[in-house]
């Protein structure tokens, strides 16, 4: 049962991390591909090049969240498997 838990811990948070908050925030305010400007990745920086500012910093915050959410999602669901975390 333990590894059947961590194994859906390990598929969720591969799914979490699949996000693309820069691509669905800079999508949803100008319309455009951030994938197609400058650097084509869809980080923090380059979500600011294309949106402005506010775009970048969301993008940014949404990105470090999801991280602390897989975090947090391992720890709730296996407490007793510290190696996961």
């Amino acid at each position: 049962m333990q590894i059947g838990i961590g194994v859906l811990v390990l598929i969720l948070s591969y799914l979490i991390g699949s996000i693309p908050f820069g691509l669905i925030i800079v999508k949803l305010r100008t319309g455009q591909d951030v994938r197609k400007i400058q650097s084509g990745r869809t980080g923090g920086t380059n979500a600011m090049r294309a949106a402005g500012f506010w775009a970048g910093f969301a993008t940014s915050i949404l990105d470090l969240f999801k991280s602390a959410v897989c975090v947090w999602l391992a720890k709730w669901l296996t407490p007793d498997m510290v190696w996961i975390v």
